[in-house]
């Protein structure tokens, strides 16, 4: 999974939508100032789902998942440090 620094957030999400045959399904900004980051032990990212139309038509349409996320929760983001987010997360019955 690709990871950036913070610097790198608004030049990577421009390249992706600056691509004609990308178009922008949903967004989840846990960037937001206005997003509650207790909801999620405080973890920061951005989740896009973006569809992506080939110029062919061997895949004429695919629907896909990208995660920008910045290297210092990346370099937490371990199995372990994800498991103990999944029991935060149950305690708080999610």
């Amino acid at each position: 999974m690709p990871h950036i620094h913070s610097e790198e957030l608004e030049s990577v999400a421009t390249k992706i939508f600056g691509d004609g045959s990308v178009q922008l399904m949903r967004v989840k900004n846990r960037f937001n100032p206005d997003y509650d980051a207790t909801a999620s032990a405080g973890y920061r990212d951005i989740l896009m789902n973006i569809k992506l139309t080939s110029k062919d038509d061997e895949f004429a349409e695919q629907i896909f998942e990208v995660q920008l996320q910045l290297q210092a929760f990346y370099d937490e983001k371990t199995d372990q440090g994800h498991a103990n987010y999944a029991k935060f997360r149950d305690l708080r019955g999610k």
